[in-house]
């Protein structure tokens, strides 16, 4: 089994990290803002996870894609790219997967952009195991790859079959509109479709539940809040957030990221 593992000189500069397991390599960095990254290209494909800040893509001079913290950009093998850092800087982990032929279901093929609440949730939940800096770092970031890669499985089938209009429509809706207290009925009734045709088209085409996508939203928020805002006490964050009482919210919290809000707050302190 072999992996990629020539870092080019080009993207030195920022490595703050390297982790090399069996399924993947790990690259961290942190680039200031203002850097930018001349063109190059990897060797095999490449999955690109922004943990923080943000950077344009720029595959050749096609095309350019802004990636803010959370998105997951999938780099097809030989993509001549180049990135500029946004005056945030940019924090991001580069996964180079094993070309083993068991690890098909991390295999990459295609060019993809991926932003959704699992994304998100998953790249605090990877800034999260990077801070513990213990001998489970490896471990930690291998579930969450192949967590991230199924999810671009995904997305790959949903790209293919296109999505409808109206189904994006709700997505976009829940999405900024995630602490309201939105029914199936409401919904179908503003798109003009079934109850039962709106559920299983939005679980079909998004891998959720619409409660389980409005949840993610909002512990996405949440995590955020905990991190940005410290003024704000957790239950206000809570509230703010469409969560019934703290109780109710920490519960929530602490399946989708291993972790109580409190913890969470304290371990991302500076």
């Amino acid at each position: 089994m072999t992996l990629q593992t020539t870092v080019p000189a080009r993207m030195g500069v920022g490595l703050k990290r390297r982790e090399d397991t069996p399924s993947f390599t790990f690259l961290e960095f942190a680039h200031p803002g203002g850097h930018r990254v001349p063109s190059h290209r990897h060797t095999g494909p490449a999955a690109v996870l922004s943990l923080g800040g943000a950077f344009d893509w720029h595959e050749g001079r096609r095309r350019t894609t802004t990636c803010a913290s959370g998105t997951l950009l999938v780099v097809p093998p030989a993509e001549q790219h180049s990135e500029t850092i946004h005056e945030t800087g940019a924090h991001s982990l580069i996964m180079w997967p094993s070309p083993d032929p068991e690890d098909a279901e991390v295999s990459l093929v295609d060019r993809l952009v991926v932003d959704t609440p699992r994304t998100r949730i998953a790249a605090l939940r990877c800034r999260q195991a990077l801070r513990n800096n213990d001998d489970l770092v490896a471990v930690d970031l291998n579930s969450l790859s192949h967590e991230l890669l199924a999810t671009a499985a995904n997305e790959f089938v949903r790209a293919a079959s296109g999505t409808p209009r109206w189904l994006g429509q709700v997505r976009d809706r829940l999405h900024d509109e995630f602490a309201e207290r939105h029914t199936l009925a409401d919904l179908a009734r503003e798109a003009s479709v079934s109850r039962s045709r709106l559920a299983a088209g939005f679980r079909r085409t998004f891998g959720v539940t619409i409660g389980e996508y409005m949840r993610q939203r909002r512990i996405e928020r949440a995590a955020e809040a905990l991190e940005q805002q410290r003024q704000q006490s957790v239950l206000d964050i809570a509230l703010d957030c469409g969560f019934y009482d703290q109780s109710h919210f920490g519960a929530a919290f602490r399946r989708q990221m291993g972790i109580t809000p409190l913890a969470y707050r304290r371990a991302t302190r500076g």
